[in-house]
């Protein structure tokens, strides 16, 4: 598990806020397949950042059939940043606007 690594770091692409916020806004078990159909995401890209959010226990996989699902963990401390974080980052408008 990674400690004390900054929320810039681990929300630092537009793919890596969108899976975030999929998962923040659901509750239920999802493959990686799935979530990249989706959001319109590459399938290897999302391998990566469902493992990097595996690793700071902000979602948890587990094995159905043959199948890995992905869940996040609501009672985790990463869902609760990263929850508040994504509300700021909504609330902020933009420059260009």
């Amino acid at each position: 598990m990674k400690l004390n690594q900054d929320i810039w770091l681990a929300l630092n692409s537009k793919n890596r806020k969108r899976i975030a916020e999929f998962f923040i806004h659901q509750d239920f078990a999802v493959s990686e397949r799935e979530i990249g159909k989706l959001l319109d995401i590459p399938s290897m890209s999302t391998h990566r950042i469902l493992k990097d959010f595996e690793a700071l226990n902000f979602i948890h996989i587990s094995r159905v059939g043959t199948a890995n699902v992905w869940k996040v963990h609501k009672s985790s401390y990463a869902c609760r940043v990263f929850a508040q974080w994504l509300h700021f980052y909504k609330s902020v408008s933009s420059p260009f606007e």
